[in-house]
């Protein structure tokens, strides 16, 4: 039996008519009547206590699905405590479809408990469509299916009077009515700008295709553009020779320019992990600058753009293939920077990229269906040791600093069948431990925690180091454990004291009867 209530049960249709198989539930009274009828209708509910964390966790389930997964919470704050991931999504073009119960718009300000405007809330980064009891089925699948459509997450606000406890009606409404297709704007482009860019990049003596975040996993298609112009990927860009980057950050840092310039620049991807390549190429104003990329408003993250192309990346690129000539410009490329660095740089390593690099040594020979990383440091030692375009690689570059990465990471874990991997400093890990309250999370998760007692990437900055708030109010200081949280949430946990140890823990976990992640806590203060 369904709600009494017609909206919630078209709301409920719509959302299986849109092909919706993911919903992670949050608890509460006013949207009890909601997951009652997800629960009801069949699909996979994923029950998540922490509004913020569950926001995450659906980012993560869309990652491994590619379907636009929705998170369900009440009324009140509940509903803003998704925000950091709505951001995230939007950023990242991730359909995320955040479904807020409300209360009467009559009590807002009155001092009724949870009560507050959530219609809107999460502008500018969600649209919202708003549902009332008047609202019909059809129109309710229109909107949703043209935000959802944009490739960018969607507010669906759902006013729900009181009772709310009567399920009553044996069957969810049928669509009577031809719903009309909404036609996707996300590519834009022709034949004819097709041919403009192919010519352009042809025509360069040395055009390079600069990768910022790429979240599809498309390591034949890098393969195939590397045979027709250079290219620098990040670990997050999914592609390979992702190894170049760090020697590239480090080149800049030192003051060497690079020993091959490009007079053409291809940019595709989101956010990046280095800087230097941001700062050296907003100096290059001579360079042309070709942006492929979804984003409403051109990003020109090197100051500018002269020629751009509003279209998905990969299909573009895709098309854009045919039309270019074949040339060997990434050998010359990757030797010339290879050969620079090797000339520049020491090889000395610390303890936690020495763990890093026994973890992927180790994870690589496994079947890993991806590998997660948290921001700050731990995205940094990875992109600088751990090759990219094996397996995808995902961290939360969006915007987000370092909330949601363990979040996320179980959202994929939920969903695969193989191994997840995720590396993470301790404030991250901390901050997000609530990810791990799930009674769902199986083996297949796989963690390595290195901490180092802080934030430590902040002692890198230079003058900071003279601060004296440094320590305990800037990289915030601490002494504190994994081990008690993995007890509290069952999870297997493993005290690292050398690196050597990592390999023989992941392999005694996966031979054990456990089932539950692996946390492996290296102290390397």
């Amino acid at each position: 039996m369904y709600s009494d209530k017609p909206h919630i049960n078209s709301l409920t249709k719509a959302l299986l008519h849109l092909g919706i198989t993911d919903i992670v539930v949050c608890p509460g009274a006013r949207n009890a009547p909601l997951c009652h009828n997800f629960h009801q209708a069949g699909f996979a509910l994923h029950p998540v206590t922490d509004e913020r964390s569950a926001a995450f966790v659906s980012i993560g389930i869309y990652l491994e699905t590619r379907r636009p997964t929705v998170v369900c919470v009440t009324s009140g704050t509940a509903l803003l405590n998704t925000l950091p991931a709505v951001a995230e999504a939007y950023y990242r073009h991730i359909p995320l479809l955040i479904i807020s119960a409300d209360r009467p718009v009559a009590w807002i300000g009155q001092l009724d408990g949870q009560t507050l405007p959530q219609r809107n809330a999460l502008l500018p980064y969600a649209e919202c469509v708003n549902i009332e009891e008047h609202t019909t089925l059809k129109t309710i699948i229109q909107q949703i299916k043209s935000l959802i459509q944009k490739q960018a997450p969607t507010h669906i606000n759902i006013q729900i009077e009181e009772p709310l406890f009567q399920f009553t009606q044996p069957s969810l409404p049928d669509i009577d009515e031809a719903v009309e297709q909404v036609d996707s704007e996300e590519n834009s482009f022709d034949e004819a700008q097709l041919n403009e860019i192919a010519q352009l990049i042809n025509k360069a003596q040395f055009p390079l295709l600069v990768m910022g975040q790429q979240e599809e996993f498309a390591p034949d298609l890098f393969e195939a553009l590397s045979t027709r112009m250079a290219i620098l990927p990040e670990i997050i860009s999914n592609a390979k020779d992702s190894l170049l980057s760090d020697k590239v950050e480090k080149c800049l840092s030192a003051g060497v320019t690079l020993p091959v310039l490009p007079d053409l620049i291809l940019h595709i991807g989101g956010a990046f992990i280095g800087k230097q390549l941001k700062l050296f190429l907003r100096q290059q104003t001579h360079i042309p600058i070709i942006r492929i990329g979804k984003e409403k408003e051109v990003a020109k993250t090197f100051g500018r753009v002269t020629h751009s192309v509003h279209a998905s990346p990969l299909q573009c690129l895709q098309k854009l293939l045919p039309f270019l000539t074949h040339r060997e410009l990434h050998k010359l490329w990757s030797n010339s920077i290879n050969n620079t660095y090797n000339y520049l740089c020491t090889k000395d390593i610390s303890k936690e990229e020495k763990a890093i690099i026994e973890y992927y040594n180790a994870l690589k020979l496994l079947p890993l269906g991806s590998l997660h990383l948290a921001n700050s440091s731990s995205v940094r030692w990875a992109n600088a040791h751990i090759e990219g375009g094996h397996f995808p690689v995902y961290c939360n570059r969006g915007v987000n600093g370092i909330e949601g990465s363990l979040s996320t990471a179980v959202g994929q874990a939920l969903k695969s069948e193989l191994l997840v991997g995720y590396i993470t400093g301790d404030l991250s890990f901390f901050y997000d431990a609530n990810a791990l309250w799930n009674t769902h999370l199986r083996e297949n998760l796989i963690i390595l925690l290195l901490n180092n007692s802080g934030g430590k990437i902040f002692y890198k900055f230079g003058a900071l180091k003279d601060s004296p708030a440094l320590k305990d109010y800037i990289s915030a200081h601490h002494t504190t454990s994994a081990e008690g949280i993995c007890a509290s949430y069952d999870a297997h946990y493993k005290r690292v004291t050398h690196p050597e140890q990592i390999a023989h823990f992941i392999s005694e976990h996966l031979n054990s009867e456990r089932k539950r992640p692996l946390v492996m806590e290296y102290i390397c203060d």
